[in-house]
């Protein structure tokens, strides 16, 4: 995947949409807000919930996630993921 820069958040969904209606995006124009801004999450309900099993569910942080996504299938890449 190819990272493109847009000038600004307006362009953007513009484009985003665009990409939608023409169908070559599969990624719905309602996204834009979690691609383009940060976004917390208080997990501490999740981590009372799951108790001692929240460190086996949760075995990811948001940037391994992401760059787990744009590493493709290579033998690096399965060697991570199994190792977890």
């Amino acid at each position: 995947a190819k990272l493109v820069r847009v000038p600004g958040t307006w362009i953007f969904k513009k484009i985003l949409k665009f990409l939608w209606k023409m169908k070559i995006s599969a990624v719905p124009p309602e996204a834009a807000p979690y691609m383009t801004g940060e976004y917390l999450v208080n997990t501490d309900r999740l981590q009372k919930f799951l108790g001692p099993d929240y460190e086996n569910v949760i075995s990811f942080t948001v940037a391994e996630a992401l760059s787990d996504c744009f590493a493709g299938n290579s033998p690096d890449a399965a060697m991570r993921t199994s190792a977890r």
